[in-house]
C-alpha cells in the first residue's frame, strides 16, 4: 500500500502513440523554430484532437449500448462503474485519537487489530488431513532445523512433471481468482515450458521443509476503501 503503484492508462495505446510523437513535434519545434515544423505539428495536433473526439464518441456509443442492452448483468456492471466511490492511498491510521504515521508504526497497529477482532481459525481433528498435519507440526517443532533440512535432502518425495501436468489439469476451469489474483483458468493456460520451473519451484520447498503451520491457520484480510487519508481502524 505505501508503495506508488502505476495507474492503468485510461487511453489507448495508439492515441498515446499520437501524444508521443506529437511532444516530439513540439520539442523539434520549440529547438528549430523552422516553418515547415511549425505546420506539421499544427496539422498533427489537429489530428490528434479528432482522434480524441472519435475515441469519446465511441465511448459514449459504447455506454448508452451497455445501459440499453437486454442484458441484466451488462446493465448492472454499467451502473457499478458509475456509483463507484474513489479510494484513497492512506499514509497514516489513526487509532484512540493517536495517529501512526512510520510505516512500522501502522502495520504493528493494523496487526494488533485485526488479531483482537479474528479469533484463530479452530482445526477440525475428525478430519485425518488435518490431524495428520497437527501430529506433524508437533514433531517439526521438536526437532532440529538442520535435522529437518538433512532429512528432507535425503527424502525420495520428489515431484516430476507429470504430476504438475496432472494436477493442473484437475483443476476447475473457475476465472474467478483469489486474493493473488490468479485464476485456475490462467493457472491451465500456462505454457508447458512453465510446468518444468514449477516442478523444481515445489521439490525445492519440500526439500527446505518450507511447509509450516502458517500455511494452514494464515488468513488474508482484505482492507476496506476509505475516502480519508489517515482513516482509523475501525474504517478498515
Amino acid at each position: 500500500w505505501k508503495e506508488i503503484k502505476r495507474k492503468r492508462p485510461s487511453i489507448s495505446s495508439s492515441l498515446r502513440i499520437l501524444i508521443r510523437h506529437k511532444h516530439y513535434l513540439q520539442n523539434r519545434y520549440r529547438h528549430s523554430k523552422y516553418e515547415e515544423d511549425r505546420i506539421r505539428l499544427r496539422s498533427w495536433n489537429i489530428l490528434v484532437k479528432k482522434e480524441f473526439q472519435a475515441d469519446r464518441q465511441r465511448k459514449w456509443e459504447k455506454f448508452i449500448s451497455n445501459v440499453a442492452s437486454p442484458s441484466p448483468t451488462s446493465f448492472w456492471q454499467t451502473v457499478k462503474m458509475l456509483n463507484k466511490k474513489k479510494s484513497v492511498d492512506f499514509s497514516a491510521l489513526t487509532d484512540s485519537n493517536t495517529i501512526y504515521r512510520p510505516p512500522t508504526d501502522i502495520a504493528k497497529c493494523l496487526e494488533r487489530h485485526f488479531t483482537e477482532r479474528h479469533s484463530k481459525p479452530i482445526l477440525d481433528m475428525t478430519n485425518d488431513l488435518e490431524k495428520d498435519a497437527v501430529d506433524v507440526w508437533k514433531l517439526f517443532s521438536l526437532a532440529d532445523i538442520d535435522d529437518i533440512e538433512l532429512t528432507s535432502s535425503q527424502s525420495d518425495l520428489k515431484f516430476s512433471v507429470q504430476d504438475i501436468k496432472g494436477a493442473i489439469r484437475s483443476l476447475r476451469s473457475k476465472k474467478s481468482s483469489g486474493f493473488d489474483q490468479v485464476s485456475n483458468v490462467m493457472i491451465k493456460l500456462l505454457p508447458e515450458h512453465y510446468h518444468a520451473l514449477l516442478t523444481q519451484a515445489y521439490n525445492d520447498l519440500f526439500r527446505n521443509a518450507q511447509w509450516g503451520k502458517e500455511w494452514k491457520t494464515a488468513r488474508t484480510i482484505c482492507l476496506n476503501k476509505s475516502e480519508n487519508p489517515a482513516p482509523t481502524t475501525d474504517q478498515l
